[in-house]
């Protein structure tokens, strides 16, 4: 089993590589396997568009900053639930997680610096077709149309009573 992956969704200042515009599919007797790195798993397009390609699991190597180890790992999590594929996240200063489809947490333990640490477990990689990849990001979109809606509503209602 062979891939290559360029990152995406480069650090600026930070990772001056050039950033990648392709996806790493792998074929396996569990069903088809793609990669993202760190940062890649923020953006909701990306990992949609694996979802689409009929990817059932992400394998997701990371570096995160010890503050930020939760958050990465739940918005790499949150984008599995979304389109429907399992996870498993290997975090440099963070958190090795494994995930199912449905957002159930596996197995999940945090990195230390110096010490070796690993997670087993076991991991339905069924895909499931969701809402989400099917239609995108409408909903949130009309939520934030709503909302800015209503602030300027309210904002239009003050100053007509001053």
């Amino acid at each position: 089993m062979e891939a290559n992956y360029d990152k995406h969704h480069l650090l600026p200042g930070v990772e001056p590589e050039k950033p990648g515009d392709k996806r790493a599919l792998l074929d396996q007797p569990s069903g088809r396997w793609g990669l993202q790195i760190c940062k890649d798993m923020d953006f909701p397009e990306l990992s949609r568009e694996y979802a689409v390609q009929g990817a059932n699991l992400l394998l997701v190597p990371a570096w995160d900053f010890n503050v930020d180890r939760w958050l990465h790992a739940r918005m790499a999590v949150l984008r599995a639930v979304e389109n429907g594929f399992a996870l498993a996240r290997s975090a440099r200063n963070g958190l090795l997680t494994l995930s199912d489809n449905r957002g159930r947490i596996i197995a999940e333990t945090a990195t230390v610096p110096g010490r070796f640490v690993s997670i087993t477990g076991k991991v339905n990689v069924t895909r499931e077709r969701t809402f989400y990849t099917k239609t995108g990001d409408w909903f949130a979109w009309l939520c934030v149309a709503i909302f800015v809606t209503l602030l300027v509503s309210q904002l239009v209602a003050r100053s007509r009573r001053s």
